[in-house]
């Protein structure tokens, strides 16, 4: 922190001073004239330098130590009498605490012990209290302030906001190296670390998911820095997860972590997946202060599954996606009582998955579900080789999802089958597939027709704008996708009338011929035998 860094610079310049002469009354005349000085704050945000100023904030100054201008010496306040191990021993002319690490862990020493309300560490005989006045642009200032060392807290953090380690000591007057003299009036630059939540696929490189697919999702949501806090009766940090109707959550997929170890259910967190009890949300959960005050500053990661299920939105539909969003709820500026709650919600998160609409044709026309019913023709489809399963709409014949074990009954389907059949008037709607090669087979085709000569290759893909669009090839030539529906794509197939007056080819014609002949001429051969018995007899 910067304004330890500027500490510990006097600290080593003061100590390279005595060394060389020693400080007296004399050298405390130097101090400014004026007995008091001003601490001035400029916040912005963590990583803004200095483009983003941060307002809303107040903080206040702890008086630890006093210093006196006319022997150079500090003592030690009433108000912290005892803590972190301080004594009068620290003198203008040279600090006891020479280290970074000393300072830090005293300055952590003394924030809880100053925001621990039973100590009543507050403005009066024992020690001064300051309260900072707001300015612009993220500008808080204290004027008026007895000379020396003062403990700084945010004790109002600013909306969305962690008060991540900021606590820090100062010296007023303090050194400054640049004009080599002291400085009553004192700047310094505190940052917060904006509090966030973030969701995420867990495999960022994949969008498209075929239904009954597992899609696996990523939470990492930041834990406040509250210190030490009284009553903590009113404190809540939870966090909720949305998801649409294509997804059901995988409850038995949930792993909750800090720094990699993992969190127990019912110890560390609850968790909640009644949706009437928590606002429409698929599942909260719930982390006890004891969990959180354990890891402050640090940042809890949930991962879990989501199964893509038969109400999937498929393709790419205007404002109807498969969508996913989370949402931190917590306590604000805790420390000061003010237990206000705060939300925090997460980008949506989708996943997209695509379907394909077939129309089957005999002899090049159309079935019209009574002279030509295609209803009877049965296919079935592979994926890179492995067979699949579907279930059936049963309100509407030749539509089929998709199916995996993962999904259970489905309400409304068919048990799984492998069989495919489109409707009465040959179109066959298959929901749910993502990218990868499929292989459609004609398993039956009507009465009268021929099955088609062999399986049809369908490679499908994702589109050019990655938001559901689907791209497709059909024996290697490009298909369209429906006017209406980007992520579907169609094509057709069609079947022809078997031949019965002559085969086309093989060797069926000719074997008939062949025995045919051969029966003729046997039966010619037996006529002519009998004709010459008879003649041989007159």
């Amino acid at each position: 922190m910067k304004i330890l860094k500027r500490l510990t610079a006097c600290i080593l310049t003061v100590m390279l001073m005595s060394m060389m002469f020693v400080i007296n009354a004399s050298a405390a005349a130097e101090l400014p004239a004026d007995n008091s000085g001003t601490l001035t704050l400029e916040k912005y945000a963590e990583n803004s330098n200095k483009g983003t100023p941060v307002t809303g904030a107040v903080f206040t100054a702890y008086e630890v130590m006093k210093l006196d201008r006319n022997t150079g010496k500090y003592t030690v306040t009433q108000n912290f009498s005892g803590v972190a191990g301080l004594s009068d021993e620290l003198q203008l002319n040279g600090l006891t605490y020479k280290s970074t690490d000393e300072l830090q862990g005293m300055v952590n020493t003394l924030h809880d012990y100053a925001l621990d309300k039973s100590h009543n560490v507050v403005n009066g005989a024992n020690g001064a209290v300051y309260t900072s006045n707001e300015g612009t642009t993220g500008e808080y200032t204290f004027t008026g302030m007895d000379l020396g060392i003062y403990l700084v807290v945010e004790t109002t953090i600013p909306s969305k906001y962690t008060a991540s380690s900021q606590s820090f000591l100062v010296a007023i007057p303090e050194w400054d190296n640049t004009t080599g003299a002291w400085n009553a009036n004192v700047t310094a630059y505190p940052k917060d670390k904006p509090i966030n939540i973030v969701k995420t696929l867990t495999d960022s490189a994949q969008t498209d998911y075929q239904i009954g697919d597992r899609v696996g999702f990523t939470i990492t949501s930041d834990v406040p820095q509250y210190g030490e806090v009284g009553d903590t009766s009113k404190f809540v940090y939870y966090i909720s997860d949305t998801m649409s109707e294509g997804l059901t959550f995988a409850e038995d997929s949930l792993n909750v972590k800090v720094a990699g170890k993992s969190l127990s259910k019912g110890t560390d967190y609850t968790i909640n997946t009644e949706s009437t009890e928590i606002d429409g949300a698929t599942f909260k959960l719930t982390f006890p202060w004891d969990t959180i005050k354990k890891y402050q500053g640090k940042q809890i990661v949930v991962t879990y599954d989501g199964i893509l299920n038969e109400n999937a939105v498929v393709g790419a539909v205007a404002n109807s996606k498969n969508s996913n969003k989370a949402k931190l709820t917590y306590t604000h500026s805790f420390n000061t009582g003010d237990d206000t709650e705060e939300d925090i919600d997460t980008t949506e998160v989708d996943v997209y998955t695509y379907g394909m609409e077939l129309t089957k044709t005999f002899n090049g026309a159309e079935a019209d579900g009574t002279e030509i019913n295609a209803s009877g023709v049965e296919f079935s489809m592979k994926k890179d080789g492995a067979a699949m399963n579907f279930a059936e709409k049963n309100t509407e014949a030749g539509v089929y999802t998709v199916y995996t074990d993962d999904m259970g009954t489905l309400s409304g389907y068919s048990e799984k089958t492998t069989v495919l059949k489109p409707n009465s008037e040959g179109v066959l709607k298959i929901n749910g597939l993502d990218a990868g090669t499929y292989t459609l087979t004609e398993e039956k085709s009507l009465d009268g027709y021929s099955k088609l000569a062999g399986s049809v290759e369908i490679v499908v893909a994702a589109g050019a704008n990655g938001q559901g669009e689907v791209s497709a090839t059909v024996e290697g030539s490009g298909v369209s996708n429906k006017n209406d529906n980007a992520g579907i794509f169609e094509f057709t197939v069609n079947n022809v009338s078997k031949q019965f007056d002559l085969p086309l080819t093989g060797g069926t014609g000719l074997l008939i011929f062949t025995i045919g002949g051969g029966v003729i001429m046997a039966a010619a051969i037996i006529i002519f035998s009998q004709l010459r018995k008879k003649k041989s007899a007159k």
